[in-house]
């Protein structure tokens, strides 16, 4: 008779990934460029959005595929594409946080080398604005 049970248990990672995501944690300061105390709430989910439209979806092994933004492939494309592709990805990468429960309105804004999205959410704490420039 083996210690691991074999019927009716689930695994920790789908105990992990089942649930809600996680509000508290630790505090980034972007200006200081430290981690210092804790956050939660709206201002967890600011730091939690801002993280994932900063992170190059699929470069990273420790997070999963639905992870973050791909921008890459857009440097060097005419506007026409780019411009409803990246609203696309940004709607698709923002959804995939379950405290956020719409996405109302993506604005986005062509510089000369740039596009900057902002965009307005509905979340679990209200509404708020996420923003990301891309290089295109």
């Amino acid at each position: 008779m083996g210690m691991t049970p074999t019927q009716g248990a689930i695994s920790m990672m789908q105990a992990v990934f089942e649930g809600a995501e996680p509000s508290l944690t630790y505090r980034l300061s972007e200006e200081k460029k430290e981690v210092r105390g804790q956050t939660d709430g709206m201002e967890a989910l600011e730091q939690a959005l801002k993280k994932r439209l900063l992170t190059q979806r699929y470069r990273f092994a420790i997070y999963d595929d639905s992870y973050g933004l791909e921008t890459e492939d857009l440097i060097g494309a005419a506007k026409e594409y780019a411009i409803p592709e990246l609203k696309r990805r940004i709607e698709e990468t923002l959804l995939q946080d379950d405290r956020v429960k719409a996405v109302t309105e993506v604005t986005i804004t062509q510089g000369k080398d740039s596009l900057t999205a902002i965009c307005t959410l509905e979340t679990v704490y209200g509404t708020m604005q996420a923003e990301r420039t891309v290089e295109i």
